[in-house]
């Protein structure tokens, strides 16, 4: 366990709780009677079910995946479960406090809105995908500490780009997953050289825990579409559903067959996901993108390990960042196209694209902030955490829910029991992928 921090984390949590309880009681409402429709309406059915689709992917999808080191997965799923409970509540309070302070001023109460949930869902992801790189390695004190700032970060971000400038990024794949890798490889970069882990046996995964992150990276896939989709208008969504489906199938065969190569998605196409990129350029940013992310994963693995030092910083950047980037200048593309053949959008051009002439260098300052906002606030963070840094004896093992594991042992450990079935110990020296390859 850890016994320094623990009391502080307990305490901190309890404040942060609080916190949400008394802002929500008088701050936020529902929306007026005019605006909530009966329950039979087809468009909440369908924003819940948007809702729906992306609480499966950031507990199920993200938790999964995060669950690889072998003596960890408990944990992975637990603070998964833990940070999609509390970041949403907390997001959608920091996003609106930053909202209203870039629009008309800080008013008394608030309107909770589909778009507002579903902003707070990806302001939440945005943490999941940040901590793979430090996940195992640090406290619960930690995670928690890097959940309100990487919230607070990220929506300082998305005001400034979406809510300020009217940035176009329908799947949040510059907002999102770009500034997702940014800030968590440079928050893994800092606290790499504080935690030295590269070599340690308990961040090998088996095979039990292959399948489980297997099962995520399926959760992901089948659900991406929907997520992409999620804050589309009129057509936007059908072609944000289409656009994502193909670039998702293309980049999932050129990975099997260069990963079979090479003994080794749809995020790519998310910021453009509801724009007019035609069939064929939707499977083409699939193709180029799993490419990419696969080539790049071993050779950066091996170049930060090695070189740098750096751990799990090549997840962050082959799996995010990468396509983040393509889909960035995809919808830069996409925009400038959709300029010269506004009458493919059938009248919704001016709900889907505002604005003309500056709308192109509006998404190139959002490429461009996504990756320097987060680069620097990562290692401030990186800092920040570091002051509160204790070192356990075995990082990437089950610590925080050790008292649960210890009674089950010691009650089939009883000797009632032991007369009818044999009890195994886990061999710690198996395991699918050697501490010598990195």
């Amino acid at each position: 366990m850890y016994p320094k921090s623990q009391k502080a984390f307990q305490s901190l949590f309890l404040l942060f709780s609080v916190f949400n309880v008394v802002l929500f009681g008088i701050w936020f409402s529902y929306p007026k009677a005019e605006n909530t429709t009966t329950q039979n309406d087809p468009n909440i059915l369908n924003n819940y079910q948007y809702i729906i689709y992306f609480l499966i992917v950031l507990i199920f999808g993200y938790g999964f995946i995060i669950s690889t080191p072998r003596l960890y997965t408990l944990s992975g799923v637990g603070f998964t479960f833990f940070l999609v409970s509390f970041c949403i509540p907390f997001a959608l309070i920091v996003l609106t406090f930053f909202t209203q302070n870039f629009t008309s001023g800080l008013e008394r109460s608030e309107r909770i809105t589909y778009s507002l949930i579903i902003e707070s869902l990806f302001a939440t992801g945005s943490v999941l995908i940040a901590i793979k790189g430090v996940l195992g390695k640090v406290t619960p004190l930690q995670i928690f500490l890097i959940a309100i700032l990487q919230i607070i970060l990220y929506s300082t971000n998305y005001c400034l780009n979406v809510v300020y400038f009217g940035v176009i990024d329908s799947g949040r794949g510059m907002l999102l997953h770009l500034f997702s890798a940014f800030f968590g490889f440079t928050l893994t970069s800092t606290l790499t050289s504080h935690v030295k882990t590269i070599k340690n046996p308990n961040r090998n995964s088996d095979n039990f825990t292959d399948v489980i992150s297997l099962l995520g990276t399926c959760v992901l896939w089948i659900f991406l579409p929907s997520i992409n989709g999620a804050i589309s208008i009129r057509g936007g969504k059908y072609r944000a559903t289409i656009n994502t489906i193909f670039s998702i199938c293309s980049s999932t065969v050129i990975s099997f067959a260069i990963s079979a190569l090479r003994n080794n998605g749809g995020v790519a196409i998310a910021s453009a996901a509801d724009l007019y990129v035609t069939p064929f350029m939707a499977i083409l940013v699939g193709f180029i993108s799993g490419l990419l992310t696969t080539f790049c994963f071993n050779d950066l693995r091996s170049f930060l390990n090695k070189t740098l030092s750096i751990q799990d910083g090549e997840i962050l950047l082959s799996l995010h960042a990468i396509p983040g980037m393509i889909s960035g200048i995809v919808n830069i593309i996409a925009i400038e196209y959709a300029h010269s053949h506004q009458g493919l959008y059938n009248g919704a051009y001016e709900f889907i694209i505002p604005e003309k002439g500056d709308q192109t260098n509006k998404q190139i300052f959002a490429l461009i902030i996504s990756i320097i906002m987060p680069s620097l606030g990562g290692i401030v963070t990186g800092w920040i955490v570091t002051l509160f840094t204790e070192n356990t004896s075995d990082p990437y093992v089950d610590e925080f829910w050790a008292r649960h594991n210890e009674q089950a042992n010691s009650f089939l450990k009883n000797p009632i029991f032991q007369d009818n079935m044999t009890l195994s110990t886990l061999d710690n020296s198996t395991s699918s992928v050697s501490s010598d390859d990195y």
